[in-house]
């Protein structure tokens, strides 16, 4: 969000959103560093790139802010947009490689049950957006419920590219496909539910596609899994609130 100047309580809308943006920077790069030191990948070299990653994102966040702040009080200077876009760049390069990294350091089990549990709870989110009528909250938490399954099927197509095992290829991808089925279906019928939050047979249709997603992101979990884990909750902080 921009704010102008002379917009109401703009020093305290942007001073907030730095500390958001610190605080989930700070968490993602020590949630990382938690998962390289859990002692569940044998890659070394993984191991040190994590923390090399980390650290440059703790490095890059109080760049980006000074960034901000600068940007903040002088809005049309251009040397200063273009500053802050580059630094935004290089932190959203960094975090991708971190992901991706983090990736590969943990169970695809443990991912996917991250994500499984962050559709419960923006679930939850539109179900209270339903009672207050809430459209624009139900719009957000639907369209994280779509990128998280969309996560779920990228995780679920790097296992099947990895496996040597035609069966279980065959029934990641076959799960899959289900999941994929549910995806649209939910975003549609979630937009339909923001355009007319007091209409029950829309509510009803949101509900009916939703349960079928989430069972079908269960349903790729398990198809997935190899023996139980327990590391999922070191990387709950990679899931978006």
């Amino acid at each position: 969000m921009v704010f102008f100047s002379g917009t109401l309580g703009r020093e305290e809308n942007f001073e907030a959103k730095v500390r958001n943006f610190l605080d989930h920077a700070n968490r993602l790069a020590d949630t990382a560093n938690s998962v390289a030191t859990a002692g569940g990948c044998r890659n070394k070299q993984t191991v040190e790139a994590i923390f090399k990653n980390s650290n440059q994102i703790k490095d890059l966040t109080p760049q980006v802010i000074n960034a901000a702040r600068v940007l903040f009080s002088n809005p049309n200077n251009q040397a200063a947009v273009e500053h802050f876009d580059l630094l935004k760049k290089q932190w959203s390069d960094n975090m991708d490689r971190l992901r991706n990294l983090v990736d590969e350091a943990v169970d695809s089990e443990a991912l996917i049950r991250a994500e499984e549990e962050g559709i419960l709870r923006d679930t939850e989110r539109i179900e209270e957006g339903i009672r207050l009528r809430d459209s624009p909250k139900i719009v957000t938490h639907a369209s994280n419920i779509a990128r998280r399954a969309d996560r779920v099927l990228q995780v679920a197509d790097m296992e099947a590219q990895n496996s040597e095992d035609p069966s279980f290829v065959e029934r990641v991808n076959h799960a899959s496909e289900i999941l994929a089925a549910t995806i649209t279906p939910n975003v549609q019928t979630a937009k339909a539910l923001a355009m007319n939050p007091v209409n029950k047979a829309a509510e009803q249709d949101w509900r009916i596609n939703n349960r079928a997603l989430i069972e079908a992101v269960g349903g790729v979990r398990n198809a997935v899994t190899v023996q139980p884990k327990s590391v999922y909750y070191l990387i709950s902080f990679f899931v978006f609130y």
